[in-house]
């Protein structure tokens, strides 16, 4: 677990879990440290090209274009 989750409409919950951090510091680092891991080994530029490359083979894809994009193409 890397954070915790609220509802960012609900500001009783909000505080509630700062005060749980502020009263448990020690779970606050465990779930920042574990937070910077997370997001230091996931959202690398390395990976989001390949994210963002991959979406666009996806959505560039023959079987992803209407029919009438289509229209136009010889099948093999």
């Amino acid at each position: 677990m890397d954070g915790l989750l609220v509802n960012p409409q609900d500001p009783r919950h909000i505080g509630e879990a700062l005060v749980r951090l502020l009263k448990h510091p020690a779970e606050g680092a465990r779930l920042g440290g574990a937070g910077y891991t997370r997001t230091t080994s996931e959202f690398t530029w390395d990976k989001v090209i390949d994210r963002v490359e991959g979406l666009y083979k996806e959505l560039a894809s023959p079987e992803r274009l209407p029919v009438s994009a289509n229209a136009g193409r010889a099948s093999i």
